[in-house]
């Protein structure tokens, strides 16, 4: 057996190792996504979503009647590049992925929109970084959030981090109930990072059996959200107070 060194690529990621630091890059699928859509020289944009994205859920215009782009194979290539090194795209990718029966004019122009912010951010790295924060050493730690549009008709979206020693569990997705306040909308993001991270928790310690060692926290930041918990499901505190 011939040791080939360092690991460099894997599947089309670009690996850098240094001491106490692992970076995880996609810059040159990012190049092959511009020159198929043919933005390679595009002017960037400084953010993953336009402005009036609310306006998206429920726009007024007419499909069009000549495609600009392939929103199907725009989409499909953004999910792979936010499973592989992107996190920071992961909302507005489940976002556009609304409308991919009947995607109207508007929501193409939304598609080119995150295409173009990759052009300023294709250098963008993930990283795992030994002394990134020196507490995580021994504890797994999970964020979640949702959205509330304060109507009737909209499902919230919600978000889900993880951390250990960087970023390496993440997630955004619509809810699949309607929330009646923006706590009901945090309480059912939460809920959610109870049930991942309690699986990502089993196969973490079942592979690199750490189990000794890793602890998980959950910190609440509203008295509402604990209310919530105390009165509907204190299974919550179980798992938190268990890590299992």
């Amino acid at each position: 057996m011939e040791d080939l060194g360092k690991a460099k690529y894997a599947l089309g990621i670009r690996i850098t190792q240094e001491t106490n630091c692992i970076s995880l890059l996609k810059d040159k699928f990012i190049d092959r996504i511009l020159e198929e859509f043919n933005l390679t020289n595009a002017k960037p944009t400084a953010a993953p979503l336009p402005g009036n994205s609310k306006d998206l859920k429920n726009p007024m215009e007419e499909q069009p009647q000549k495609v600009p782009l392939n929103y199907w194979r725009a989409i499909g290539l953004l999910k792979y590049l936010v499973q592989c090194t992107r996190p920071d795209l992961a909302f507005s990718v489940s976002f556009l992925s609304q409308f991919l029966e009947t995607p109207r004019s508007s929501h193409f122009k939304a598609v080119e929109h995150v295409l173009k912010y990759l052009i300023g951010t294709k250098s963008f790295t993930l990283k795992l970084e030994l002394n990134l924060l020196k507490h995580q050493q021994t504890s797994i730690l999970g964020f979640s959030d949702a959205d509330w549009g304060g109507t009737k008709e909209y499902k919230s979206f919600s978000g889900l981090l993880i951390y250990y020693f960087g970023t390496i569990g993440w997630r955004s997705h619509k809810e699949e109930v309607v929330a009646l306040s923006s706590a009901e909308a945090e309480y059912n993001a939460l809920k959610t990072y109870n049930g991942l991270g309690n699986l990502f928790m089993k196969h973490l310690k079942y592979n690199l059996k750490v189990s000794y060692i890793l602890t998980t926290k959950v910190l609440l930041q509203s008295l509402q959200i604990t209310s919530i918990i105390m009165e509907q499901d204190t299974s919550i505190f179980d798992y938190i107070l268990s890590g299992t």
